[in-house]
Order: C-alpha cells, then sequence, then structure tokens
C-alpha cells in the first residue's frame, strides 16, 4: 500500500513539474483591451403644448435652431445618427 502511495505521490510532482515546464515554454497571445464608451439613445415624443405655435415662420425658425444645434454638436463629434422615425406619433 505504502508503495502505491509513493507511487502516486511522485507521479503526481512530476505531472505538476511537467505541467509548470510546459507553461513557462508556451507564449501567450498579447491582451487586448476594450474600453467601453457609454451611447445614449433619446427618443422624442409630442409634447402637449406643440399646437401653441401656429406661425410657420416661428416654427421655421426653432426649426432651424434645432438643427443648427445638432450640427454643432455632430461638428464637436457628440452627436451622430439622429433623424426623425416615421410613422411613431
Amino acid at each position: 500500500m505504502k508503495k502505491i502511495l509513493l507511487f502516486l505521490f511522485a507521479a503526481s510532482c512530476l505531472q505538476a513539474r511537467a505541467e509548470a515546464k510546459h507553461q513557462k515554454t508556451v507564449k501567450k497571445p498579447p491582451v487586448k483591451h476594450y474600453e467601453m464608451k457609454q451611447y445614449y439613445f433619446v427618443m422624442l415624443i409630442k409634447g402637449k403644448n406643440r399646437d401653441e405655435v401656429t406661425d410657420t415662420n416661428e416654427l421655421n425658425k426653432i426649426q432651424a435652431g434645432h438643427m443648427a444645434n445638432i450640427q454643432r454638436m455632430a461638428d464637436m463629434g457628440q452627436a451622430g445618427g439622429g433623424r426623425p422615425i416615421r410613422g411613431r406619433e
């Protein structure tokens, strides 16, 4: 019984030593570091006061200011992919 236990102990030691030697010779692939970026998804809906401004010139002025702000944010790299979704009224 002692011989069997001694044999198993010696075999496990040799296996561990061989494994350690093998791990030293194996080249590990370079570690890739990924960066998480935060994005926002914004969905605008019609407000209850939407019909208060009915003057076409005033509406065009508001829309022009809105589009200028989106363009400014896009130029700064802070906005992209914004567009209306049709049929979601």
